[in-house]
C-alpha cells in the first residue's frame, strides 16, 4: 500500500544523481560534457515520452526494469486525485507542486546536498556517527557538487525551461521545501 509519494513529502525531491569519478573529470573534460549532454538528453526524451520510455524500460520490452509496461506506464502518467485518494484521504498531500511521480531533471541542487547532511547528523544510526559531527553541509555541497558541465548541457539543449520542475526565476537556487 501507498502512503505517501516522496515527492509530495519533499518538493522536486532528487531520485537519482549522476556520480563520475574525479580524476575522470580532470583529465577528459570533452568525455565528461559528451556524458552529461547525452544525459541531460536523455532526460528530455524521457519527459516528453514516457509512454514510450515505459515500453522500452519495462520487462516486456528491454527489459531493463522487472515490472510489466502497464505497471511502469501507470507510474509514469498516473499522479492525480482521482486515482489516489478514493482509498486514501490526501494520498497526495500537495496537489499544488507541479511534481509527477516520475520526473527527470538533471540539475543537481547544492541545497539538497546541504539538506541531507543536515538531517544525517540528526538521524539516530547504530554504529560510530562520530565523523558527522566534522562535516560541514556548506563543504560537503561545494566539493561532492559540481555543475558546470549540467550547467553547459542544459544550456545547450535549450535551457532550464525545458524542464518543468526548474524555477526559471532562479534556475540554479532554491530552497528545499518539506512538508509532513
Amino acid at each position: 500500500m501507498i502512503l505517501r509519494f516522496t515527492g509530495d513529502i519533499w518538493q522536486n525531491h532528487p531520485c537519482c544523481v549522476v556520480v563520475m569519478n574525479e580524476q575522470l573529470i580532470k583529465e577528459r573534460p570533452i568525455f565528461t560534457q559528451k556524458v552529461m549532454n547525452a544525459i541531460v538528453r536523455a532526460q528530455i526524451w524521457l519527459n516528453d515520452h514516457p509512454e514510450k520510455a515505459a515500453s522500452i524500460l519495462c520487462k516486456e520490452g528491454g527489459n531493463y526494469l522487472p515490472v510489466s509496461e502497464r505497471t511502469l506506464a501507470r507510474v509514469f502518467l498516473k499522479y492525480d486525485q482521482a486515482t489516489y485518494s478514493h482509498n486514501l484521504p490526501k494520498a497526495i498531500r500537495h496537489p499544488h507542486w507541479p511534481i509527477g511521480r516520475i520526473g527527470f531533471q538533471p540539475y543537481p541542487f547544492p541545497s539538497a546536498t546541504r539538506f541531507i547532511i543536515q538531517e544525517m547528523k540528526k538521524a539516530i544510526m547504530e554504529g560510530d556517527q562520530d565523523f558527522l559531527n566534522t562535516i560541514s553541509p556548506e563543504v560537503m555541497a561545494q566539493d561532492l557538487v559540481d555543475t558546470t558541465f549540467v550547467k553547459k548541457a542544459i544550456n545547450l539543449m535549450g535551457g532550464p525551461g525545458r524542464f518543468r520542475e526548474i524555477d526559471l526565476q532562479s534556475p540554479w537556487e532554491r530552497q528545499e521545501v518539506i512538508s509532513l
